[in-house]
């Protein structure tokens, strides 16, 4: 998944996902520009939490058709 623009000061540059419950994030330049990885987990409807082993997000995923919206729970940016 890639980022669509927004605030690039808070959005990640990109995410993978690997395997069972597993993710790849690379960070924005803005944000330093290092990966990280981590788990997710389901919580509920189409809300995620994504462990990074330091902290967490949480994240509302919602998928249409072969369109993913991936946006930090609470906020509109996508």
């Amino acid at each position: 998944m890639e980022n669509t623009g927004g605030e690039k000061s808070v959005c990640r540059k990109s995410f993978t996902f690997k395997g069972e419950n597993n993710f790849e994030i690379q960070n924005s330049r803005v944000q330093g520009g290092e990966q990280s990885s981590g788990t997710y987990k389901h919580i509920e409807s189409n809300d995620y939490e994504f462990d990074y082993g330091g902290g967490s997000d949480n994240f509302t995923i919602i998928v249409e058709k072969s369109t993913m919206k991936f946006h930090s729970s609470g906020k509109d940016t996508i």
